[in-house]
């Protein structure tokens, strides 16, 4: 946005033509949006590593953007390694890794067994919202084969636009208003599609549901 709105003021242009570019570009990038929740919705990355289980559950949970992100941390976290032995403290379990090449860098990684909360002194859960290096690294050595939940953040989620609000109407085009509305209809009507076919009760009264509205 930054840099096409330079080119604009570098061009001395009128002030209408500013606003024009300003909504021009928000409209584009309300289409790139689209088109990116529409490949999330319908495809999942190819896996990256040998660890399927846990990439797995990443690709099923996140977008295609945050989870390219999760596959480059993924890939990294063979760069670690545990120079101590693991401390018992109740139900907590505390690991301190190094990287390789570099011991000049300690990080602190805690597990509580019970929750299956897992913290870092890293922080970048806190930060990013999205797991490190050193936790995918702990994750590796407790044989996890999903994510805990305490490191996913509803916000790089496929459904992260279920909650959101209504798409507020400024000045943009009736076809970038209608795209809004089917993304998140097909948000939706995702989730409630994968839940209905569990079982076939769920499938028959969920697909006669759908057939009187479309008929409607």
């Amino acid at each position: 946005m930054n840099a096409a709105l330079a080119i604009v003021l570098n061009s001395k242009k009128t002030y209408i033509y500013f606003v024009r570019a300003i909504e021009n570009d928000i409209n584009a990038m309300h289409i790139k949006e689209l088109k990116e929740d529409f490949v999330s919705a319908q495809s999942n990355p190819y896996p990256s590593t040998k660890l399927i289980d846990l990439e797995g559950s990443a690709t099923e949970l996140y977008t295609w953007a945050s989870c390219g992100i999760f596959q480059t941390e993924l890939k990294h976290e063979t760069l670690y390694r545990l120079i101590d032995p693991v401390v018992l403290i109740g139900d907590s379990r505390t690991f301190h890794l190094t990287k390789y090449k570099d011991p000049s860098k300690i990080y602190e990684v805690v597990l509580d067994v019970i929750t299956q909360n897992l913290m870092c002194s890293c922080r970048k859960v806190e930060i990013v919202g999205l797991p490190c290096y050193h936790q995918l690294h702990v994750l590796k050595l407790e044989d996890y084969s999903k994510l805990p939940q305490s490191l996913i953040l509803h916000r790089w989620t496929k459904n992260a636009k279920l909650s959101a609000p209504s798409f507020i109407e400024f000045n943009v085009s009736p076809e970038l208003k209608q795209m809004s509305r089917f993304a998140s209809l097909r948000s939706m009507s995702s989730r409630l599609c994968y839940v209905a076919s569990q079982t076939n009760e769920t499938f028959r009264s969920v697909k006669d549901e759908i057939v009187r509205l479309v008929a409607s």
